[in-house]
């Protein structure tokens, strides 16, 4: 099996956390530019499922677009 390896071209980043995020059912993100950045006061555990951890935001059955954001550095070792 093969992983991915650090060396003097390449570092691995865990992104996992609390992310911002954000649900798109109208599909608006991309015009509205939330790549750039978005307001939210809701945050999500990732690696994990929106369903199961914003059940009481109406989102576990919620199967459209959603939106993360995180800020982060990385630096070759």
């Amino acid at each position: 099996m093969l992983y991915p390896q650090i060396n003097n071209y390449r570092n691995i980043t865990d992104l996992s956390g609390i992310w911002d995020f954000k649900i798109d059912p109208d599909k608006i993100g991309e015009k509205q530019k939330w790549y750039k950045g978005f307001y939210t006061e809701t945050s999500i555990a990732v690696p994990g499922s929106w369903n199961e951890q914003l059940e009481e935001l109406g989102l576990l059955h919620y199967v459209g677009s959603a939106w993360y954001s995180k800020k982060f550095s990385s630096h070759l070792v």
